[in-house]
């Protein structure tokens, strides 16, 4: 079935296909060309003289490439964000320009250390050894921004959420210290010697949920041997 469409010209109605209806302007060629020749004329945004423009170039603001490229060099004064100074910058860079200098830049981007020199979490807010840290090229000290534990947590809190599960944020770093005593769940290993593995007991491939009661940490040779198998098996087997 037809749509009916408004001419933005002559204000007849027209019929028209209703996938071309919300495009569709004009009810015929005759218009088209009409309202295209119409156009109108706006002032310039650097020299103020007036131009012509046609109605599908209506964002147009200067009259030639050199009012253009004489706007670009204009001349902004803006407050670095990092030591407070005035610095003047180009219009092209108006929007984007932050810092007065490399230096300021790579200051202001430093990540906090305390007096022993360990990093800050993003996530947890916590201060570490850099060792806790992974290492990622994608930072200025080149460690992430994360702990290792935490971003075990955000992997595991987004496999929950693909998985349509329950989620309970916070709490690895307190069960691993004051659940478990910091020992692996299955061969009570110290989990200090080894690379520790956030594991959960009813896998959330089958339905498990990334909460408190349903997770628990092991050693690196326990969770691998483990798999995806449910902990009351798993137990049993052994």
């Amino acid at each position: 079935m037809p749509a009916i469409n408004k001419c933005t010209l002559c204000g007849d109605e027209y019929e028209t296909q209703r996938s071309r209806a919300a495009k569709s302007k004009y009810c015929s060629r005759r218009c088209r060309d009409e309202s295209y020749r119409k156009g109108r004329h706006k002032p310039c945004a650097q020299c103020g003289k007036k131009f012509y423009v046609k109605p599908a170039l209506e964002r147009v603001r200067f009259c030639s490439t050199t009012c253009y490229h004489k706007s670009m060099e204009e001349q902004f004064e803006k407050t670095c964000k990092h030591c407070g100074t005035d610095f003047t910058v180009e219009r092209c860079r108006k929007d984007e320009a932050v810092y007065c200098s490399w230096d300021c830049a790579m200051e202001a981007q430093q990540r906090p250390r305390d007096e022993l020199g360990n990093l800050r979490c993003s996530s947890c807010k916590e201060y570490m050894p850099p060792d806790e840290f992974h290492n990622s090229s994608f930072t200025l000290d080149g460690f992430s921004l994360r702990c290792k534990e935490c971003s075990r947590h955000r992997w595991n809190a987004r496999r929950a959420v693909m998985a349509d599960t329950d989620i309970d944020p916070g709490f690895l770093r307190q069960l691993r210290h004051e659940g478990q005593g910091n020992l692996c769940a299955y061969c009570a290993t110290c989990l200090d010697d080894v690379t520790p593995h956030l594991d959960h007991k009813q896998p959330i491939s089958k339905g498990g949920t990334h909460t408190r009661d349903n997770v628990q940490w092991l050693c690196s040779v326990c969770n691998v041997a483990k798999r995806d198998t449910p902990h009351d098996e798993t137990m049993l087997a052994a």
